[in-house]
């Protein structure tokens, strides 16, 4: 079917349109926001930087993408029968109120738990606990700011027990449920947002230290997410104090100077043993993700390391950028793989 849109060009033209006679034919993937679509998709056309395309469903499943709530990319007709059992079996799970058993799932698509168990985790490339996991961290992540206690945020969210909530809800969250739910509240927060040589840059501080630092191109949607992520917090412009911080920031960008800065960093417990180590990556040089994952002592956690680096909230300075795929390529990157790419020649030309 991919013939019928042969070119990246051909593709993206058909996203521009929302042409739903592509649905079907490719898919698309927006990394700046986590999720995959049908070309046809009603929502707000994204930047082309931030978009790759998928030849199959199976692929964007992979991809480690969300699939989106507004075009329900996972509707569509697929290639062959197992993936259209495993995807019906996601649908489930993200529909269910509370996560649906092993052998529910498995019986529901006539296949023993742990055949299933293993096409699920072959095709969507983890295993069925692990996205149903992240169905309930997306939900929590929702619930916390509107429910009206932690408890019944929780139930929302899917989860069965409080035990189960409390275990799983600092890996969602990044932070305690109850420090997730104030977001900020009783901390004075200072930003600005400036011009690099890496595009638009925000730059966030508390009286600790840089608390966020992220890139876009729109400066009402950046600030819009400052504002999301502390919503109780006291937003302040700049001063004369944090527009020197500001400086220091945007000259030590792709420098050794960078680790030299002070953080507020706000993560789990494991999210904090990958960033320091990130940190200690040497100026101009590069590793794996199993490279970080044995640096850290956990030489099977990959996966977890490479999520910890996605959700790296402190752009730069938690160097992040300096993992790459073991074959030498760039993968992705939360910020563009362009900018990826110029800050690891900048680092390797003054290292």
């Amino acid at each position: 079917m991919t013939s019928t849109f042969p070119t990246e060009e051909s593709r993206w033209q058909a996203v521009i349109d929302r042409n739903r006679a592509a649905d079907g034919h490719f898919w698309l993937g927006v990394q700046s926001t986590g999720i995959f679509c049908r070309p046809g998709c009603p929502a707000r056309t994204p930047l082309r930087k931030n978009v790759v395309f998928f030849d199959s469903l199976r692929d964007a499943l992979r991809s480690g993408l969300r699939p989106c709530k507004r075009c329900r990319p996972l509707g569509t007709t697929l290639d062959d029968d197992r993936t259209q059992s495993i995807v019906r079996a996601c649908q489930d799970l993200m529909d269910s109120p509370t996560p649906p058993s092993l052998e529910s799932l498995a019986a529901s698509q006539e296949m023993s738990p742990s055949h299933f168990q293993k096409v699920f985790t072959e095709i969507v490339g983890v295993s069925p606990a692990q996205f149903s996991r992240s169905v309930r961290a997306e939900r929590i992540q929702q619930q916390l700011p509107i429910a009206e206690t932690v408890t019944r945020a929780a139930g929302d969210a899917g989860f069965t027990s409080s035990a189960q909530f409390y275990a799983e809800a600092p890996n969602a969250l990044g932070m305690a449920p109850g420090k997730f739910r104030n977001k900020g509240k009783g901390e004075s927060i200072r930003y600005a947002i400036t011009e690099t040589w890496l595009g638009l840059m925000l730059i966030a501080a508390t009286e600790r230290g840089i608390c966020r630092i992220q890139f876009g191109d729109d400066e009402t949607q950046m600030r819009d997410e400052l504002l999301v992520a502390f919503a109780n917090a006291e937003i302040l412009e700049s001063d004369r104090d944090f527009e020197e911080l500001v400086r220091q920031t945007v000259d030590a960008i792709g420098t050794n100077q960078a680790s030299k800065l002070p953080l507020d960093v706000r993560g789990t417990a494991f999210q904090a043993k990958v960033w320091n180590a990130l940190r200690r990556i040497p100026h101009g040089r590069t590793v794996s993700y199993g490279d970080l994952a044995r640096e850290i002592g956990q030489p099977t956690a990959s996966r977890a390391v490479a999520s910890a680096c996605g959700s790296n909230n402190i752009a730069v300075l938690i160097p992040c950028h300096r993992v790459i795929g073991k074959d030498g390529s760039l993968t992705g990157y939360r910020w563009g793989v362009e900018r990826k790419k110029k800050l690891l020649e900048r680092e390797q030309s003054t290292s």
